[in-house]
């Protein structure tokens, strides 16, 4: 018995010992979170400043559409070979409808026409 007692006793031994050690790993392992809830902080306030462009994009939308998106409250002029239109940004796409037209001096035949327009908008 005398013996079954050492046996017992050597692994009640180790068995604390690995328990110990595992217990002085997890304290470790919490340590540096710890560490992180325990430090201060402190806040300030500063002042900042922008400026917003005016801007305007201009698309063909098909044949007979422009479309005209600009910053709120821009005036813009959109000039359309010499032949200008005003309007004021809303920050939204404002469509512009496109017509064309032959002097009406010139003698016109049937048939299919086709030309290029310049767009210009100022803003």
């Amino acid at each position: 018995m005398a013996r079954r007692g050492k046996c017992e006793s050597g692994k009640h031994s180790s068995s604390a010992t690995m328990k110990q050690r595992i217990a002085v790993l997890s304290v470790l392992g919490i340590l540096p979170w710890a560490g992180l809830n325990a430090q201060q902080s402190t806040t300030t306030t500063f002042s900042v400043t922008a400026r917003v462009e005016e801007f305007c994009e201009v698309t063909a939308q098909g044949k007979t559409l422009l479309r005209a998106t600009c910053t709120p409250n821009a005036t813009y002029n959109i000039d359309l070979n010499k032949r200008t239109s005003t309007g004021v940004g809303t920050g939204r796409a404002v469509d512009h409808t496109l017509f064309g037209a032959a002097p009406v001096a010139r003698v016109v035949t049937a048939g299919d026409y086709a030309d290029t327009i310049t767009v210009r908008v100022y803003y």
